[in-house]
């Protein structure tokens, strides 16, 4: 996000403040519609990176708030794994991230390569 709000001009705030408004309404106004495309895509990652969380769950999670991976996880009896079961949910917990980001691909694209390129 760093490079991507890099590559905002400095002169656009400027003309804002020269125009009347605050830093704040600059912020609101101008600079945070330009960096819509970077944020949406930020929001996407963070959004998969938090949905296939394993680590924190399992340990931290209450017996009856359990997320999903920690109830795929938990397809496992004495005689072995259910393949089965692990598949559809597998399936079924990918639907989510894989709508949201289908939703949101130009928004991705466009914050993705905008703050590559200097």
């Amino acid at each position: 996000m760093r490079s991507y709000f890099a590559s905002i001009p400095h002169e656009l705030e400027d003309a804002t403040r020269i125009d009347g408004c605050t830093r704040l309404g600059a912020l609101l106004r101008v600079i945070l519609p330009l960096s819509s495309p970077g944020l949406v895509s930020v929001a996407v990652f963070a959004f998969i990176a938090a949905w296939n969380e394993y680590l924190y769950a399992i340990t931290l999670a209450a017996a009856d708030a359990k997320t999903l991976p920690v109830l795929i996880g938990e397809f496992s009896t004495k005689l072995g794994l259910e393949y089965l079961r692990i598949a559809a949910a597998g399936v079924l917990a990918s639907l989510p991230p894989v709508i949201r980001a289908l939703i949101f691909q130009r928004f991705i694209m466009r914050g993705l390569t905008a703050g590559a390129v200097k």
